[in-house]
């Protein structure tokens, strides 16, 4: 059973437990105050007092501490009336969104090399250690100058031309820090832009795999819980749908809720995880990402994951139980191999949306400047208008309206909404990476 692509065949894909009833699910997030949001507003969900979720707009990270993400609660601490698809769709997105970053499977030559030597055992250190202090024993004194510190040393030294003595005025011009930035954009190689936080930033971005995400423990137990849940409901239902009618739809009820049930568990969560992917997908949450990918989950990285999820002093008491709503069996030896070239994704972030929108705007101002400099060669020898308005001025930058109708050129991001612009051209601008020049047009700062 190999890991697909979730968002292919989307004609023949349905629900996940639910084929011919995807209606169902918007009925069942209504009916137990489960978040529904918007088509292009993607939410998150946060812990309440009485233990129901809260939707709040995942938008709202303006005015968070990136180091402090919120946190949800637990997966096995769920109330019966909030374990639904919608549900598991939002804490799949929450951990995408701010799971700790790992280190990923493909490093610049830069970040390879260490500066120190590998350390070595406290055996080895102690010799290592002798060692140096006979050998400084023998060293000349002026060896031992050079090695006290920098600050004391360049007293004593002669002054060199270094780069910090040589004149502001001899040195050769650069380009501007805008116009470097605009050939690094036009070229595809600012990578400090395109994740908001340079080449150490960029090696950090990794996509999100299905295998990745169904080894997560906290998604897997909720994938099970959800299951489970969904399945007592509709039997529930077609118990009462049975005992309603004839007793030839008592029959028919009878043979669809075995053949159902003959359906493996392991099926319906893969089916659910593909669910909540392909939701994601379409609503523009999350983008298809052909970057180096986050490597399968291991159990040291448990407690990183600890500040995604609410707990308390309950929760370790909840572990040891041994009820089957909240113990998972472990099927970790039941999952398939990963298959390779498998597709990942990652979120739609301001933190790696703000480079993309930033060459947008760079491309769509300098086709603009293209082509009314086109338009002036049409002009007659002798135009006394363009003499006496002088050369035409720059274009302006774009609104948000084009620059979305201009990135939804490239299929990437045909799915993008207006919203993920919006949220990132503010959050670019508190950056001081881009600013809004009247009339709701932006350009790049300089």
């Amino acid at each position: 059973m190999s890991d697909e692509s979730p968002h292919k065949g989307k004609g023949k894909w349905r629900a996940p437990f639910l084929a011919g009833q995807e209606s169902s699910i918007k009925k069942d997030d209504v009916a137990h105050n489960t978040i529904l949001s918007q088509p292009q507003t993607p939410s998150s969900v946060l812990s309440s007092n009485d233990g129901s979720p809260i939707s709040v707009a995942s938008s709202s990270s303006r005015g968070r501490n990136p180091q402090s993400p919120p946190r949800l609660r637990y997966p096995s601490r769920l109330h019966s009336r909030d374990l639904t698809a919608n549900t598991f769709r939002i804490y799949l997105k929450h951990y995408m969104d701010h799971v700790p970053h790992t280190s990923a499977r493909r490093r610049s030559p830069s970040s390879c090399r260490s500066v120190s030597p590998s350390p070595l055992p406290r055996s080895g250190q102690r010799m290592h250690a002798a060692a140096v202090r006979d050998r400084l024993a023998f060293e000349t004194p002026r060896k031992l100058v050079q090695t006290r510190p920098t600050s004391l040393a360049s007293e004593e030294q002669t002054p060199r031309p270094g780069r910090a003595l040589t004149g502001v005025t001899d040195q050769t011009p650069r380009p501007s820090r805008l116009s470097s930035r605009i050939s690094r954009l036009s070229a595809g190689t600012d990578t400090e832009d395109e994740d908001g936080g340079g080449g150490d930033e960029a090696a950090r971005i990794c996509g999100f795999t299905l295998s990745h995400l169904r080894r997560v423990p906290e998604l897997a137990m909720l994938a099970h819980r959800v299951v489970d849940a969904e399945g007592r409901r509709r039997a529930r239902e077609e118990r009462k749908r049975a005992n309603a009618g004839p007793s030839q739809s008592k029959e028919r009820g009878s043979r669809k809720l075995q053949e159902t049930s003959r359906e493996s568990k392991d099926t319906k969560v893969k089916r659910l995880f593909r669910f909540a992917i392909r939701q994601l997908y379409e609503e523009g949450s999350i983008v298809i990402w052909d970057g180096p990918v986050r490597p399968l989950p291991l159990p040291s990285l448990t407690q990183a994951c600890d500040t995604l999820w609410r707990t308390n002093a309950s929760t370790s008491t909840i572990f040891s139980t041994t009820s089957p709503d909240t113990q998972v069996e472990d099927h970790e030896g039941e999952l398939s191999d990963p298959p390779p070239g498998e597709e990942a994704y990652i979120p739609l972030t301001p933190a790696y949306f703000a480079g993309v929108v930033e060459r947008a705007i760079l491309d769509f101002m300098a086709h603009a400047a293209v082509s009314a400099q086109n338009r002036s060669r049409g002009r007659p020898t002798f135009d006394l208008h363009a003499c006496l308005d002088g050369p035409p001025a720059p274009p302006p930058g774009p609104t948000c309206a084009e620059i979305l109708a201009w990135l939804r050129r490239d299929a990437r991001w045909a799915r993008v909404g207006d919203w993920a612009i919006e949220e990132t051209l503010e959050w670019a601008k508190t950056e001081g990476r881009v600013w809004c020049i009247g009339n709701g047009r932006w350009e790049v700062c300089a």
